[in-house]
């Protein structure tokens, strides 16, 4: 691990994120990190700018615990601002949830988590990436846009 003590808190995020996810790849073959700099994006677009570093760190990270082997205490370890490392468990889906309850839960809850998952999902119903769209994947689409729509409600 470099030393990310001099770095600001998005390069940091992003370093991190590079890290916990290398080697992994999306459902189109491509680097997952991708995945998480377009999630970052489609929060800037949402806003109609660039939102506070420490949502962009989050929209960064926000796949690091539920699809890495890393922890809450990795991210602190690596420097990460207190509020990311405790939002990040938030966007995470928990096993003991299902994912109704788990999308519930983020629209009754903190608003920068909800405003990062939407930008997850928006990422994950661009269908577009991918090479062939299977049944699988149409029915995952099915899901995401009933999770963004639940989402989308509670931000009014």
């Amino acid at each position: 691990m470099s030393d990310l003590s001099s770095m600001g808190p998005v390069a940091r995020a992003l370093r991190i994120a590079t890290e916990a996810h290398a080697g992994q790849t999306d459902k189109a073959g491509k680097p997952y990190i991708w995945h998480c700099v377009r999630v970052m994006r489609n929060l800037e677009d949402a806003v109609g700018g660039r939102p506070h570093s420490t949502a962009r760190s989050i929209a960064l990270l926000h796949d690091t615990l539920e699809d890495t082997d890393w922890g809450v205490s990795d991210l602190e370890e690596r420097g990460v601002q207190p509020i990311v490392a405790t939002t990040i468990p938030v966007l995470t889906h928990q096993d003991a949830l299902s994912y109704e309850e788990y999308i519930q839960r983020l629209a009754n809850g903190s608003s920068v988590a909800r405003r990062v998952k939407i930008a997850d999902l928006r990422d994950n119903l661009d269908l577009s990436r991918l090479p062939r769209v299977t049944a699988e994947d149409a029915e995952r689409a099915r899901k995401y846009r009933h999770a963004l729509n639940t989402l989308l409600q509670a931000s009014c």
